[in-house]
């Protein structure tokens, strides 16, 4: 992104990962290969027709796992309940997503999946900020961005928690209003949020404003 973006670019590109998309890539690879001083060839002819029928192998071989593990992710996310009155359990979807985990081509989803679908408790808190972290750091969701500074001031990091949530609502601004009812309810249970909810009512600068308040 280049200096002329505006900051809703910079967020957008955190969480659909437009430079992902064909319509960069293509012109970027014809670029990139235009700018190389002298050809490359690979001749596969090399190879042989073992290496060659290897080579086919590993690719299928590779496509398989990724339909299996994106099968067993959407399985799991669309988890339905024994019977139509019931719930699905929270530990059944976290002994699912924990198995998946451990083999998966699709860490990073899965660890995303799991910090949006958690619980909000003291259970397994130490795991809940470790994975939350992980799954901020690979797409900022509004879910995630508020549920953050909950997990922190559960576990007794209030300055943490109030800076992580100054940055939320700098981030998405127009979700504030409906987080505080939802938090002045969850307060009732875990005090621990009694901290943040003035911090809902401060007025939300604008990111460049923001920036330079808190620059030196």
């Amino acid at each position: 992104m280049g200096p002329g973006g505006t900051d809703s670019d910079r967020h957008h590109s955190q969480l659909e990962y437009p430079l992902w998309y064909a319509f960069f890539l293509g012109p970027t690879a014809l670029i990139l290969g235009a700018l190389v001083p002298s050809p490359i060839s690979v001749s596969l002819e090399k190879l042989g027709r073992p290496g060659q029928g290897l080579l086919l192998l590993l690719a299928l071989w590779t496509l398989g796992n990724l339909y299996r593990d994106y099968g067993r992710l959407e399985d799991t996310l669309n988890l339905q309940p024994a019977t139509p009155t019931a719930q699905v359990s929270w530990p059944q979807v976290h002994q699912r997503l924990e198995a998946l985990h451990e083999d998966s081509l699709f860490p990073h989803y899965i660890e995303l999946y799991y910090a949006t679908l958690a619980p909000i408790s003291r259970d397994n808190l130490p795991d809940k900020l470790r994975i939350t972290a992980s799954a901020l750091r690979f797409s900022p969701v509004d879910r995630l961005v508020f549920k953050y500074p909950v997990l922190l001031a559960l576990a007794g990091q209030t300055r943490e928690a109030e800076i992580m949530l100054r940055m939320a609502m700098r981030l998405y601004p127009d979700l504030v209003g409906g987080i505080r009812p939802q938090w002045q309810a969850l307060s009732q249970r875990y005090p621990e949020l009694g901290t943040l909810l003035p911090i809902l009512d401060e007025k939300v600068l604008p990111p460049r404003q923001a920036t330079s308040a808190i620059s030196p």
